[in-house]
């Protein structure tokens, strides 16, 4: 009798430990991929974009409407805009226009309405579309737009 019930905890332990050992491994991947996964640190101050304690870009903010310009230039890279769709006390229909000019692409998404202007450029360098001299990657702006772009002017009915 003490033979089996010794054999049962032997294996209710070994049981255990796999199971710390798998959750122990599992941490240390996660550990080490996102170590290598480094998120860039986005400030804007002054009318600069400093990234990871770097100026990058400048900007300029007029209400609802933001551009990113390159580095001590005006060459504008990425203008957007926030829209309430000519509803200003109805908030759910609001939506972010991101505009890239020297690429003819245009992106409306609702998915940003509440996000900032912070966040968008996060975004756009998080996804590669940006990179930090002010070029854009035409490959991966065209995932970013098939990503995040919904047509709400496309499809949106305006009755009189």
């Amino acid at each position: 009798m003490e033979n089996k019930f010794y054999i049962l905890a032997t294996l209710k332990l070994k049981k255990l430990f796999m199971k710390n050992l798998m959750y122990a491994l599992a941490l240390v991947l996660t550990a080490i991929v996102t170590n290598n996964v480094k998120a860039q640190e986005v400030k804007l101050k002054s009318d600069k974009i400093i990234v990871d304690d770097k100026p990058t870009f400048d900007y300029d903010k007029d209400g609802f409407e933001f551009h990113i310009y390159k580095l001590n230039t005006k060459d504008e890279i990425v203008y957007i805009q926030h829209s309430n769709n000519s509803t200003i006390s109805y908030l759910e229909d609001d939506y972010k226009k991101i505009i890239f000019p020297n690429n003819n692409v245009n992106i409306e998404s609702a998915l940003f309405r509440a996000r900032s202007f912070k966040y968008i450029v996060t975004l756009l360098l998080t996804e590669k579309v940006l990179d930090l001299e002010g070029n854009i990657d035409a490959e991966k702006l065209q995932k970013f737009a098939t990503k995040y772009n919904e047509n709400i002017t496309a499809r949106t009915v305006r009755l009189n």
